[in-house]
């Protein structure tokens, strides 16, 4: 048996018979995030063929570069789709009504996928998940871009220490690079940063320290930014000669971007950078022809009425936070909504902050419903006005995303939700069978 990394956060476990047992969040193909996400290196014919035979496709959380419908198509109807059962759980429901094999997996819980390998699935408050994965030679942790707090990645180590330590090797899959609006804030015309570079890997580092781990595979990072208006975060994208500046886990093997490890040899091996697969000519001309669409969008007088009908869905908590308002800087048009009288004026009004966006991404979050998805689109930019803090904004997408995904729609929803939090926070992992 041996794992594979590939696209972006894609991790393949192979049998012995070249079959993957399962593998997680596929995106394989095309990009995302209004075509400023794209894969540093494609999958060959090969490799997606191979990839369509798996038994099981687990999808961590619904961000485009997880839940990515063109690959979860490319893939087909073949492999049986698992995700975490979050409160308002829709990943499987969507899967389902488009005629997949689809369910949610009951929370700390170990689940046979076969060939020996047993899986647990760990639903997050921020609708993310961990997956562990325990096989006969290798446990494997898989964080993907999740971020568990400190005493319960503790819990996995507690785990390991009695099931695991001096058995089998401990391979680690976690994110190390910014997908967050971290490097996203202007303030006078100036870059704001919450985090360099080094803070990332510093991370990966005591992850890698605390769980033990035999092998850091850098895992959910692999994106270029095509964009005029987010090729700028390519600066600030972490490299594997950031990994090994900063890298300071002491027991704990750094791999590189799309690694295979055996787990019958150990031998480790990877994509050589210079044999990464784009298509960069492709690319270009698909970039070009978005903007080409986003350069005719309007944004109308019923798509204002339907951002102010989100913002007002979230006004119990917007008055305290942003009393000054939130402003909108979009092609041709500039907004700004005073919570205070759910109302939208038009201009910049001295606002909080103001998003800066082209008016066509706003027009498609207020359709799906994912607001927050603008946070990690690295177009979206922050325009910080007055003492507003990076940290209070970020604060406004982490709540605006439990609007997203329902969870303040209703008391019902939300006690859901809540109760879901406190039985799942201390990670009780069950001992296998």
């Amino acid at each position: 048996m041996k794992i594979q990394t590939l696209g972006h956060a894609c991790m393949a476990l192979i049998d012995d018979q070249g079959t993957p047992v399962m593998i997680t969040d596929p995106w394989l193909i095309g990009s995302t995030y209004w075509r400023s996400w794209w894969l540093q290196s494609y999958p060959t014919d090969s490799e997606l063929a191979m990839l369509s035979q798996a038994k099981h496709v687990y999808i961590t959380h619904e961000h485009m570069d997880h839940f990515h419908p063109p690959s979860i198509r490319k893939l087909g109807y073949g492999p049986t789709y698992l995700c975490p059962a979050l409160p308002q759980e829709q990943i499987a429901q969507y899967l389902n009504g488009q005629g997949f094999q689809a369910k949610a997996l009951e929370p700390l819980k170990w689940h046979s996928l076969g060939e020996a390998v047993q899986v647990l699935s760990i639903p997050l408050p921020n609708d993310d998940s961990v997956l562990l994965v325990d096989t006969p030679k290798a446990f494997i942790v898989n964080m993907n871009d999740s971020k568990p707090m400190g005493y319960q990645v503790k819990r996995i180590r507690q785990y390991i220490d009695n099931h695991v330590s001096g058995r089998k090797k401990v391979v680690l899959l976690s994110s190390y690079s910014p997908a967050s609006p971290v490097n996203s804030f202007r303030k006078d015309a100036q870059i704001v940063s919450m985090k360099d570079k080094a803070d990332y890997v510093h991370r990966v580092s005591e992850l890698s320290d605390l769980l033990q781990a035999d092998y850091y595979m850098p895992f959910a990072s692999q994106v270029i930014f095509y964009r005029d208006d987010s090729v700028w975060a390519n600066e600030y994208k972490v490299s594997v000669e950031d990994l090994k500046m900063h890298w300071k886990a002491q027991k704990t093997q750094l791999c590189h971007p799309y690694t295979t490890i055996d787990f019958d040899t150990w031998t480790v091996s990877h994509l050589p950078e210079s044999d990464y697969r784009r298509d960069e000519d492709m690319i270009r001309k698909k970039v070009d022809q978005q903007a080409d669409v986003e350069r005719q969008a309007q944004f109308t007088d019923q798509d204002v009425a339907d951002l102010r009908k989100k913002l007002a869905a979230n006004n119990f908590w917007l008055p305290l936070l942003f009393r000054k308002g939130i402003g909108f800087v979009l092609d041709g048009r500039e907004l700004t909504y005073k919570p205070w009288g759910k109302k939208i004026v038009p201009g910049i009004q001295n606002p909080s902050f103001s998003l800066m966006m082209p008016a066509q991404a706003l027009k498609d979050v207020l359709y799906t419903g994912h607001f927050a998805d603008l946070g990690i689109t690295m177009f979206t930019l922050i325009i910080l006005n007055g003492k507003t803090s990076p940290k209070m904004v970020y604060l406004f997408f982490l709540l605006i995303s439990l609007h997203d995904y329902h969870h303040t729609w209703s008391f019902s929803n939300f006690w859901k939700w809540f109760r879901s939090t406190l039985r799942l926070n201390n990670w009780r992992i069950p001992a296998l069978g």
